[in-house]
């Protein structure tokens, strides 16, 4: 008796590894983009949230802020808006299915 290996049930198709190695590279890039839109470009969101805060609080006026602290602002929210979307499709991705 030989055992020989089923040709239909071959350990991989180089064409599905090829795919998962360029989706994972597009990925890796995607997530580098948000990471350094939200927290390099600009300064930055983390200078940009702080002085909100101050100003909501009333320890400093709008009038009083340096503007090109403002630089950037549209980048990093939609950074940060496009980050939150991915990671909450990432938690319903992997969810734990009740029942």
């Amino acid at each position: 008796m030989e055992n020989k290996p089923d040709d239909k049930s071959s350990g991989y198709d180089p064409a599905n590894v090829a795919a998962m190695i360029v989706i994972v590279i597009f990925g890796l890039a995607v997530l580098f983009w948000l990471v350094w839109s939200l927290l390099v470009f600009k300064g930055g969101i983390l200078p940009k949230l702080l002085m909100l805060i101050q100003i909501i609080i009333g320890k400093e006026s709008f009038s009083g802020v340096n503007m090109q602290l403002w630089d950037g602002w549209v980048i990093n929210t939609v950074a940060l808006g496009i980050l939150l979307v991915f990671t909450g499709g990432i938690f319903f991705l992997f969810r734990k299915k009740k029942g």
